[in-house]
């Protein structure tokens, strides 16, 4: 087994912080007594899951947000919608994030260190 670097400890470190991050601010939102009655609990979760994912969450959300409103129209509304539709949001915002943050920006910053020192 080979031993994992500082650098590679560091970067697991901040995924995992990351992920809880985005863990925490989807169980703080169903925990509220207040989650879908007040719209201030609702602009608080958003803002933090965009500050999290920021800007491919915003467009993961869009795409998703137009997909759940054609599907609730098509399908009959369940007493678990907002639920659904909020965990649904969410995995799309973190996904979107994730891939943001952790492989695209990585990639990016390789290509671009292999460009500037040749």
């Amino acid at each position: 087994m080979q031993k994992m670097s500082i650098r590679e400890i560091v970067i697991i470190s901040i995924k995992l912080v990351w992920l809880l991050l985005c863990c925490v601010s989807l169980i703080s939102f169903f925990n509220n007594d207040k989650a879908y009655f007040d719209s201030e609990v609702v602009e608080l979760y958003y803002l933090k899951m965009l500050a999290l994912t920021f800007p491919m969450g915003y467009i993961a959300d869009l795409f998703t947000s137009i997909l759940l409103l054609i599907f609730h129209w098509l399908l009959k509304e369940s007493s678990y919608w907002n639920y659904i539709n909020t965990s649904i949001l969410w995995f799309s915002m973190v996904c979107a994030g994730y891939v943001q943050w952790f492989i695209w920006i990585p990639l990016m910053y390789k290509k671009l260190r292999t460009l500037t020192t040749r």
